[in-house]
């Protein structure tokens, strides 16, 4: 299992940046929401920080890659409700479908990384000299229908989402969902670059003795 180093700070600088970036500035609302809709909704889960999210996210600085999906999960939830304008009746439907996608996607991507992992242990330099082709190709095979039941599944979890949302709001959930990918991965990205980087070197002391 491969483990990610962020501090506590850091956590929460991401969750801000997650919350505020552009992602849901670029799929702006079509219209704003009829005046029933205008009436404070509420409480919505998980847009209370992070120490409120499932998954047993530890309160120290290592967090496990797993438990940064589920970080990230959570910002997507939290700014999903403000990105599509989701009014109240859409919300409760809404969240249901959107946590088994996740959940669909969490489960996909264990499956993924335990075939690859096979197939790796197959073909890589550590690999068994005797192993045939045969095995190597059954392998491959698995990986392929693997991915392509990946697809199809996920593709039906999305197919449930659009069942509670506008023809203009399926459009934007599209665009929502690509523009949090790529903040995901790039949250990521930094998470696995402070976690490789070597500490700092302790400042020196300043100031004039008192």
């Amino acid at each position: 299992m491969s483990w990610i180093r962020m501090s506590g700070v850091a956590v929460t600088l991401a969750v801000v940046l997650c919350m505020s970036g552009p992602a849901g500035a670029q799929v702006p609302p079509s219209s704003p929401p009829a005046a029933d809709d205008q009436a404070p909704p509420p409480e919505r889960p998980n847009q209370r920080g992070a120490r409120n999210l499932p998954g047993g996210v530890p309160a120290g600085d290592v967090l496990t890659t797993e438990q940064v999906y589920t970080l990230l999960d959570a910002f997507v939830m939290a700014r999903a409700q403000s990105a599509l304008q989701l009014n109240d009746g859409q919300w409760a439907p809404f969240v249901q479908r959107l946590l088994r996608l996740q959940g669909l996607q969490r489960m996909h991507r264990n499956q993924r990384q335990r075939v690859l992992r096979e197939l790796r242990q197959l073909v890589g330099p550590n690999a068994p000299p005797n192993t045939d082709d045969a095995a190597i190709t059954a392998k491959t095979k698995q990986l392929d229908d693997l991915e392509g039941q990946i697809a199809q599944d996920e593709q039906k979890a999305v197919a449930d989402i659009d069942q509670v949302l506008t023809v203009r709001q399926r459009a934007f959930f599209r665009v929502f969902l690509e523009n949090m990918e790529r903040q995901k991965l790039d949250l990521l990205l930094k998470a696995r670059q402070r976690a490789t980087a070597p500490p700092p070197a302790p400042a020196a002391a300043t100031g004039r003795r008192q």
